[in-house]
């Protein structure tokens, strides 16, 4: 239920389908967890019930119907839209929210003491949820109750910053506690906010620098990949994460970016393609044979874009290979057998 804006405005941003949500609910579930929508969607239909049985013999029925009737058609849009996400009609709803809930007395001023002391008990309840929010918010690096995604990525990137130098400083042991208590920030994340595949690819990441625990990473980055399907930048992260410990998964990642890419343009294949390369630059077993992963493209260009990375002893090997391959036309054999030529004139595949 997402509708892909990007059209709009530009083919390719960053690499990735830009996604506007159809939702406001749906948006508030991703973001906040479906008991926040849950709550939100009862205490306001509590509200406007409770507003229904207050004005229903009132002087001010119509006027108060009016603006029910106005509220119910923001609930209503806001399963196919997000009017949520405007100013104006959030404050228009919240404006005539307010004129149900006027006072009934002949004199306004004269309010009864329980009235008094109700107002009184809400007011200190809001001014100490506003303690805890700042307290949790500020000053309490393990807790995410009261947090959004980007301040639960900085906490998690705070905890795992300590473990990095913990570990630099050779404290093992306090190294390790800051990386768990970062996996624990992660895991209460997925549990706050299940459908954000940022926190299902951190939760994986963190896992496998530990060591020994490969299937949960795997399925980490599953879930990760399955929410987010179609931006290359997914696998592609997860493939630096796997680039020294599995050379095969490594691979497979990068393929995927690869079938992701085609599905958008050449554009984002090119690009795909060489940020590929910068990550398999850092590991000289990937970069030998990192090639073999776009040949069924049957583009010099891509192919070019290898070769001007590797060292020349790098292409003697591979050169008479590559031009063996089934997948590759004569004219891009040609191509190649040139190129081989001008860049390395005493060596020939």
């Amino acid at each position: 239920q997402y509708k892909n804006k990007s059209i709009e405005y530009s083919q390719r941003i960053n690499d990735s389908e830009v996604l506007h949500p159809e939702s406001n609910w749906l948006d508030l579930s991703a973001e906040a967890g479906p008991i926040s929508a849950t709550i939100l969607l009862i205490f306001i239909i509590s509200l406007v019930v409770f507003a229904l049985k207050k004005n229903q013999k009132s002087r001010s029925w119509q006027l108060c119907l009016s603006c029910i009737l106005g509220i119910t058609c923001i609930i209503v849009h806001g399963t196919f839209d997000v009017p949520g996400q405007k100013i104006g009609i959030v404050l228009s709803g919240i404006v005539l929210l307010g004129i149900i809930f006027k006072p009934n007395q002949k004199n306004p001023r004269l309010v009864s003491k329980k009235a008094i002391i109700i107002y009184q008990i809400c007011s200190v309840s809001l001014f100490s949820m506003g303690l805890i929010l700042i307290y949790a918010q500020w000053f309490n690096e393990k807790s995410i109750l009261f947090s959004d995604n980007r301040t639960a990525i900085q906490k998690i990137e705070g905890m795992y910053h300590k473990s990095t130098n913990f570990a630099k400083s050779g404290q093992i042991k306090e190294s390790k506690e800051h990386l768990m208590s970062a996996i624990q920030i992660s895991e209460s994340a997925i549990n706050k906010m299940p459908l954000d595949p940022t926190f299902h690819f951190i939760k994986g990441k963190l896992l496998s620098q530990l060591g020994g625990h490969d299937d949960e990473v795997k399925e980490s980055f599953a879930i990760a990949s399955a929410l987010d399907p179609h931006w290359t930048g997914s696998p592609l992260r997860q493939a630096e994460a796997w680039l020294f410990i599995d050379a095969r998964e490594t691979r497979r990642l990068w393929s995927e970016a690869l079938k992701r890419a085609e599905k958008i343009n050449d554009s984002s294949l090119s690009s795909t393609w060489e940020k590929i390369l910068n990550q398999a630059r850092q590991n000289p077993s990937q970069i030998r044979t990192v090639h073999e992963l776009i040949l069924y493209k049957n583009q010099f260009s891509l192919i070019k874009k290898w070769m001007n990375i590797v060292d020349t002893k790098i292409l003697s090997k591979q050169m008479p290979q590559i031009m063996e391959n089934d997948t590759l036309s004569e004219a891009t054999k040609e191509e190649l057998m040139t190129y081989w030529k001008k860049r390395s004139p005493n060596k020939t595949p």
